[in-house]
């Protein structure tokens, strides 16, 4: 599967981590991998799936945790109660990983999508705008999502309009890679930003497939 992947050949590295699940279904690096091409082809739900029981399987990943993270977090503007549970997962990573970027920023968008979470929303946003490699820009994204919470929270309201219309604060975040949720490995190009952290991060585990 890792070398149908190397040239590119996404439908037949599927099939090979597909395989492998199906010769061992507790097989941790297979599921990483499946989520992770699900991730780049924003099929959230299905990497849920997939990423919930490879997680369970090996919890110590922060790469597979993060993963799983921004699987529930692509569907919190359907479903806060998933941007809450991202939320957590985050939290999972910087238990393995402190400081770690994308869990940081991503834990302070995520917990803005509710008001029980804003009180660690505006912490992990304050220390997101700290970290090596936010840009200026970025600073003012999160900027504006913070005072947004505030607004809301002196006004005693429960939703916080997202920064830049809705976009994410995330800096580096693979969300903007892409407008549309993908569907199925037969969709359209991934989103490039996904794989490329997934290859610089050497998040695609080694198998037997």
């Amino acid at each position: 599967g890792l070398i149908y992947l190397k040239f590119d050949e996404r439908r037949s590295a599927l099939g090979q981590f597909q395989k492998a699940v199906s010769l061992n279904k507790d097989f941790a690096p297979s599921l990483f991998n499946i989520g992770a091409m699900a991730l780049a082809y924003r099929d959230y739900e299905g990497a849920e799936k997939v990423l919930s029981r490879a997680t369970q399987l090996d919890p110590t990943s922060y790469e597979g945790l993060l993963a799983y993270a921004w699987s529930l977090d692509g569907q919190k503007g359907r479903d806060k109660k998933k941007g809450l549970a991202a939320g957590e997962v985050y939290e999972k990573v910087l238990a393995i990983k402190a400081d770690q970027k994308d869990a940081v920023c991503g834990a302070g968008d995520a917990y803005a999508v509710e008001k029980s979470g804003w009180d660690k929303a505006l912490a992990f946003l304050e220390k997101c705008k700290t970290l090596p490699g936010v840009t200026a820009q970025e600073q003012q994204a999160i900027d504006s999502k913070v005072k947004g919470i505030q607004t809301q929270q002196k006004a005693g309201a429960g939703v916080v309009p997202s920064a830049g219309g809705g976009a994410s604060v995330v800096p580096g975040s693979f969300f903007a890679a892409s407008s549309a949720a993908l569907s199925s490995i037969a969709g359209p190009a991934p989103a490039a930003d996904a794989l490329r952290f997934f290859s610089s991060s050497a998040f695609f585990a080694s198998s037997s497939a």
